[in-house]
This record gives C-alpha cells, sequence and structure tokens, in this order.
C-alpha cells in the first residue's frame, strides 16, 4: 500500500472525504494534500498514537490533520495475529461546522441585542408618551 493512491483516492471522490493509510504512525498512503503534495511521511497525533496503536481502539473525535481541524475516524488495521500494524483514516474538514456555529452564535447576539434594543426603545417611547400626554392636561 505504500505509495499506492488508488484506494485511498477513489473513497476520498466518492465521499469527500480525506482518506489515509498510516504503517505504524506513519502516513503511507493518503490524498491529504498541502500545497499540492500528499502528506506521505507524516505522523499521527500523540492522543490516536495511543489509542488506536498502543490500545487497539477505534478512535472518534476532532484532531489536527496537516494544521486543518478535522472531524475524524481513524481504525486499527491488524495482522493475521491480532496485532496492531496500522492505521485506517477518513476524515472531513471542521471548518465548515464551525463556520456554522460561529454564524449561528453571532445571529442569536444580533437577536438578542435587538431585541433588548427594541424593548428599551419601545419603553422609552412608552414612557415619552405617557409624559406627553401627562403635560397636555397642566
Amino acid at each position: 500500500m505504500e505509495e499506492n493512491y488508488q484506494v485511498v483516492d477513489e473513497i476520498g471522490e466518492l465521499t469527500g472525504d480525506t482518506v489515509t493509510i498510516f504503517k505504524g504512525d506513519t502516513r503511507v498512503s493518503t490524498n491529504v494534500m498541502l500545497d499540492g503534495e500528499r502528506q506521505v511521511g507524516t505522523k499521527v497525533s500523540g492522543a490516536v498514537k495511543d489509542a488506536v496503536l498502543k490500545d487497539g481502539k477505534t478512535y472518534i473525535g476532532r484532531a489536527e490533520v496537516v494544521g486543518t481541524m478535522n472531524e475524524t475516524a481513524y481504525k486499527p488495521i491488524k495482522d493475521r495475529n491480532d496485532n496492531t500494524i496500522g492505521i485506517w483514516y477518513v476524515g472531513v474538514p471542521a471548518t465548515p461546522y464551525d463556520n456554522l456555529v460561529q454564524h449561528f452564535r453571532n445571529s442569536m447576539i444580533i437577536y438578542s441585542v435587538g431585541w433588548h434594543f427594541s424593548r428599551l426603545y419601545n419603553c422609552i417611547s412608552y414612557s415619552f408618551f405617557r409624559i406627553c400626554s401627562f403635560a397636555a392636561y397642566w
């Protein structure tokens, strides 16, 4: 699988995900690119390495992939003796989701400020009306 990109490219094209095969903790086949170059030879993070290679468990969660936060899944690749020899990775950049959350948060702040301003305006308008109405009787 080393430097054989057919599988990772096909899966990536079908799903839109980034896909990597690790030998141990090192990328040997990937569609993860940086500046137009495949990021073979780069290492998996320490947290993922511990969970997948040491503990033999699937890691699902956020991880930094070549400088970009991704929603990820890392699954152990095992040999016939059940030894973990590598990692199968798929992920999607978290940026669109983070942007969506930030947009929602900003919209709620604007809505909240607008609502409070509207209430304040109504209160001031009502008070002004009452004062003017009261002054008209004098």
